[in-house]
């Protein structure tokens, strides 16, 4: 086992009628690549990828799929990344549409924030007061985990 670079087996007994025997596979570099390679979540479309973020775990892929960034930028925009990593605390709207180089004006909150609100990726400070003068928004629970789902933790 050690010349193969397993680990040790393991023996298990009751001292009178059996031994059980466990050889257990060596791990490699290779076989954690494969692993790591089978976990890629795949979707059909934007509702999957929002009843996924909108859960707390994992029941079905479809395995014909789309990744998240295909879908993203099929459906949403190519500016989702940026937001969701720009917004894990209490932005302004100026500061996010500056983050992600536009201008702040209302086209492009309604085209860039607005979505990501409605979906319910980023959160609102004041959610009842569009218009508060020190409105705010931050990643929400679904936007953590979509943020999870973009940077492959």
């Amino acid at each position: 086992m050690e010349v193969n670079g397993s680990p040790d087996p393991s023996f298990e007994s009751d001292d009178s009628s059996y031994v059980m025997v466990t050889l257990p596979n060596r791990k490699t570099e290779e076989t954690n690549q494969a692993t790591n390679q089978a976990n890629i979540l795949l979707f059909s479309g934007i509702e999957e990828l929002l009843a996924f973020t909108n859960q707390a775990t994992n029941q079905a892929t479809n395995l014909l799929g789309k990744t998240v960034t295909e879908i993203l930028l099929e459906e949403v925009h190519d500016k989702v990344k940026a937001m969701v990593e720009f917004t894990i605390d209490w932005r302004t709207r100026k500061e996010i549409l500056e983050q992600i180089g536009v201008t702040n004006q209302t086209y492009n909150r309604k085209k860039y924030l607005d979505p990501l609100t409605t979906i319910g990726w980023i959160e609102q400070k004041y959610k009842d007061q569009e218009s508060h003068p020190s409105q705010a928004y931050r990643l929400s629970d679904s936007g953590e985990r979509l943020l999870d789902l973009i940077t492959h933790k």
